[in-house]
């Protein structure tokens, strides 16, 4: 569709302007100013679809984000209202709601805005991959061992990552039972002048489910931290190897290596 296809031009953008800086880099070496002024308005005819593109992805995503929310929340309320009655208490009323508010809201955040950019994602990290093969074999398999650093911490992260996740979503539709129980009960509370235990054990299940939430951020940053530093780790692997390389054999120009810590951006972003 059009959105796919403006992505994938927008993509295509970013890969040239990545060689064009290499290309600059290298002109600034051979002092050729005519060159630079070349080089100078294609990227200004390159940002200038840059910015349709994003403009068209505004117009579109948030569409196309409607579209599917609509139609996944349709079909999830229409599972739940198609249900005989045995199968349908199986479960209370707090779990369903809790699908249709909380899940569905994880599933917007983690899975709808990434499947925007799987295709574009995909592309682009194959299409980096086989420039760096052309420009440098060696390099280009440095740079990919390297860059699993990041992924291999992601994933050691993100295995605890996921099981808070639903632990969360656990404890909330609890929590929405609870409340939901207790605003029914309210007459009944005050007869039997239930305030303060009331009170208490709200106290105690919201605290449960914020301090899961604030477990679950902890656990976020901490794959953060990880993820960053070893980024850093991989991009200078690149780099000192690239130098080495350069020095050692004169196979790889500087330019080049600048090429390659600018594309490792765009593997570790994919992986």
């Amino acid at each position: 569709n059009v959105l796919t296809f403006t992505s994938l031009l927008q993509t295509g953008i970013l890969i040239i302007i990545s060689l064009m800086l290499e290309k600059i880099m290298a002109i600034a070496s051979a002092r050729d100013l005519e060159a630079l002024y070349t080089q100078g308005l294609i990227f200004i005819v390159l940002f200038i679809l840059s910015v349709l593109m994003f403009i068209i992805i505004i117009f579109l995503k948030p569409k196309y984000q409607k579209i599917a929310l609509v139609q996944f929340k349709n079909n999830i309320y229409n599972q739940i209202i198609d249900k005989n009655i045995s199968n349908f208490t199986k479960c209370n009323t707090s779990a369903y709601i809790s699908i249709l508010t909380n899940d569905i809201h994880k599933i917007e955040e983690d899975y709808l805005f990434s499947s925007f950019d799987l295709i574009t994602n995909i592309t682009l990290f194959i299409t980096t991959i086989i420039i760096m093969f052309i420009y440098s074999p060696l390099l280009t398999i440095s740079g990919i061992v390297l860059s699993l650093l990041p992924f291999i911490g992601a994933i050691i992260v993100g295995g605890k990552l996921a099981f808070q996740e639903k632990d969360i979503s656990n404890q909330n539709a609890s929590f929405m039972h609870f409340i939901k129980d207790n605003l029914i009960g309210f007459s009944t509370v005050i007869v039997f002048k239930a305030e303060e235990k009331i009170k208490e054990l709200f106290n105690k299940n919201n605290n449960i489910l914020e301090t899961k939430k604030a477990n679950k951020t902890k656990t976020i940053a901490i794959m953060e931290m990880v993820q960053t530093v070893l980024s850093l780790i991989s991009q200078f692997g690149v780099f000192f190897i690239g130098a080495f390389i350069s020095i050692k054999t004169g196979a790889i120009a500087p330019s080049v290596i600048l090429l390659f810590i600018q594309l490792m951006n765009y593997i570790t972003m994919d992986l």
